[in-house]
């Protein structure tokens, strides 16, 4: 017999957010404890997440559409047969759970974007025409001194739009881009690259999960015929807001760096925000607080239930006040552009007030499973931006290692004890977060509870006085004085980060983990937390555990590089990798080698999964599985070696055709320490001859 709806386990007992959180305070869950997980919904985003970790591998086909077909009509018929006694059916729920599977494939491919061979097609078909409408639908995080559109164009051999990447250096053209604009342009579209070295960040599959594989870049004002304005969209118009808003705060008083804080903080504009800045912030473990998420959606909502108490008096007042701060908070969360950890936060909490008002509580981990289940179902390419998966697993962790951490008791003195519920709530979400992190940011910082401690009791107080300054400024002149308080006190916040970054030696870096490393830790805690003792005996069974299931992980789905030839891409040096059993052995044409270099090694070991054995200077001639390896520098003096694999480094000043009658190579290689024009006559050269040719500027590091 299948179990009911609301099934929960005896053994399943939640607790929430402690007294202490600026969520608890708000929603006020502790009643909501005795709550039980829906075990149901839990089952769902289960398989909703393996049917999209499925179709990230696969398309979907007529066969799997047959599935769903298939499945549906059982599942009706076993519903059936259940509620009219027929006979009791006990593959419901194994038939229910492929279903939601077969659900998050089918979703998932319904939301991917085109794939490589269209993108090939539109670039073919749109290249061959003198010009090109795009329309820019909305501005992105862009570095600083550039700006990144997100744009759609369409062709008449396409049915429906493809969204594409627009970038553009602002200086280059006489009127700006917004959105909610169409341009004519005559500019390349081209793929995304990816990364060019194993390894390194993948730019390409960011912006895959964000819509998009093709890219134009304008860099010349000749290159834009004509600009005209469409019809103002609701993100175009949210983007306009924001800009209005930030300009408030682009007062003299307010110190550059102060001003891209603040700006960040209050409403998601990171465009001034300089790399110093991310750096300190992310090395004193404080990046949550530049990412508008829950902390923010917290202060928001207590602002805005203080300013609609009054209107709980009325008969209707509690729904009214309900329904007006749910109203506000979405339109903050559209104003600050809808990041994932934005919409989780209000969608949660949009979830919990409904319940509510219905009077029927959901409890905090039922509305989190609700609110992933939603997302993945709006957005299903959500799951693997890095943002999603920090928001989710902070907020899970919280909710279920907090009152874990409660157990360890709760000092007498109000002061200790609202430093030790601020310390509790930060263990328990980088508990959360730390391996994923470390996994995608090579680095954890050690003082993270430190920042959280001086910064989490300031945040109230700035987020409270930057919506004053925002809002006030439309009704009345603020005094300056006003603003120097507002400075001072981001100032002191800057300076209490800037010196907690600076204490390098809490700082642990290089921490490159494989995604196998990452599920086995995870198994890991999984287990700790389900253990109910916790004896030195049963640590180290579930270490054993761990160590045996990321083993076998790894094993199973490790890469397996030996016997491979690595030429790194690295702008004006030669870097060549050779793959042994024992470990890596590098040849590098400069020493000592330079950070850059030595950033990719330890990329491509963790790409690999394989230790560096040693650095050597590279040769002329090199043999591995007995063919020869000649490479030529800037002499342009090689030996005889018939049938070898020829790398052309340092602008080599070789007579391409002679080179090719000597030595009758069965490859030629060229990396980026070859200008690019003379890289592009070389392969020119080498396709009229009928060569094999490859090069690192075309293909990335090239692995053979």
């Amino acid at each position: 017999m299948a179990r009911p709806l609301h099934y929960c386990s005896p053994h399943l007992k939640i607790n929430y957010l402690p007294d202490t959180s600026q969520s608890a305070q708000l929603i006020n869950m502790r009643h909501s404890r005795s709550i039980p997980l829906n075990v149901r919904l839990a089952e769902f985003a289960i398989c909703l997440t393996v049917g999209c970790l499925i179709a990230q591998r696969d398309s979907i086909g007529l066969g799997q559409l047959k599935l769903g077909l298939i499945l549906i009509t059982g599942l009706a018929l076993s519903l059936y047969a259940t509620r009219n006694h027929v006979r009791p059916n006990r593959h419901f729920a194994p038939l229910a759970w492929i279903f939601m599977i077969w659900f998050g494939v089918a979703n998932y491919q319904s939301h991917r974007p085109i794939s490589v061979a269209q993108g090939q097609s539109i670039i073919r078909a749109i290249n061959g025409e003198p010009f090109y409408a795009i329309t820019l639908t909305r501005q992105l995080s862009s570095p600083e001194g550039q700006q990144y559109f997100l744009g759609s164009i369409q062709h008449e051999s396409q049915k429906y739009p493809t969204h594409i990447l627009v970038r553009y250096t602002p200086k280059v053209l006489e009127k700006s881009l917004s959105s909610d604009q169409v341009i004519w342009a005559n500019t390349p579209l081209e793929m995304i690259p990816g990364p060019k070295n194993p390894g390194g960040f993948n730019y390409a599959a960011l912006q895959y999960y964000r819509g998009m594989i093709l890219q134009t870049k304008i860099s010349d004002k000749t290159q834009i015929l004509y600009q005209s304005q469409t019809p103002p969209s609701l993100s175009g118009v949210a983007q306009n807001i924001n800009k209005h808003l930030s300009k408030r705060l682009d007062h003299p008083l307010i110190a550059p760096k102060h001003k891209a804080i603040i700006k960040a903080i209050l409403l998601g504009d990171k465009s001034e925000l300089t790399p110093e800045i991310k750096q300190q912030f992310a090395a004193s473990g404080a990046m949550h607080i530049l990412a508008l998420s829950g902390l923010h959606v917290g202060v928001a909502t207590w602002l805005l239930m203080l300013l609609t108490w009054p209107l709980r008096r009325l008969v209707w007042g509690r729904q009214l006040s309900t329904i007006i701060v749910l109203v506000v908070l979405w339109l903050y969360a559209l104003v600050s552009g809808l990041s994932p950890s934005m919409v989780r936060a209000v969608t949660m909490m949009s979830i919990w007030s409904i319940g509510q008002l219905m009077q029927r509580p959901i409890g905090a981990i039922n509305a989190l499973l609700l609110t992933y289940v939603i997302l993945l179902i709006a957005k299903p390419l959500w799951l693997f931006e890095v943002g999603f998966q920090l928001s989710f697993l902070a907020v899970l962790s919280i909710l279920i290692v907090t009152p874990k951490l409660s157990l360890l008791g709760r000092p007498k003195n109000k002061i200790l004890a609202y430093l030790w519920s601020i310390t509790r709530l930060s263990l328990a979400a980088q508990l959360g977060v730390a391996p994923i992190a470390a996994y995608y940011f090579h680095q954890f910082p050690g003082l993270f509870w430190l920042s959280n401690i001086f910064l989490l009791p300031m945040l109230t107080p700035i987020l409270i006085m930057g919506g004053i300054i925002i809002s006030g400024q439309q009704w009345v002149n603020l005094p300056h004085a006003l603003y120097a308080f507002f400075d001072a006190l981001l100032g002191v916040a800057d300076r209490i980060l800037g010196w907690i970054a600076a204490q390098e030696q809490f700082i642990m870096t290089e921490l490159y983990l494989h995604w196998t490393h990452l599920v086995g830790i995870y198994f890991g805690m999984i287990i700790w937390l389900m253990c109910k003792t916790r004896s030195i005996q049963s640590v180290a069974l579930i270490g054993l555990k761990t160590i045996t299931a990321t083993l076998l992980l790894t094993s199973l789905f490790g890469q397996n590089s030996i016997g491979q030839m690595t030429l790194l891409h690295l702008p004006g040096q030669t870097l060549l990798v050779l793959h042994t059993e024992q470990g890596l052995v590098h040849f590098s044409s400069r020493w000592p080698l330079s950070e850059n270099a030595k950033k990719v090694q330890k990329e491509l070991e963790h790409a690999y999964q394989i230790k560096s054995l040693s650095t050597q200077s590279l040769e002329a001639v090199l043999y591995y599985n007995d063919v020869p390896i000649v490479v030529i520098d800037q002499f342009g003096q090689y030996p005889m070696a018939q049938g070898a694999i020829v790398i052309l480094t340092q602008n080599s000043p070789i007579h391409l055709e002679q080179l090719i009658n000597d030595l009758a190579p069965r490859l030629i290689l060229a990396d980026a320490s070859n200008f690019k024009n003379r890289v592009h006559l070389w392969r020119q050269y080498c396709r009229q001859k009928g060569v094999d040719f490859m090069d690192t500027y075309a293909f990335g590091a090239i692995k053979q």
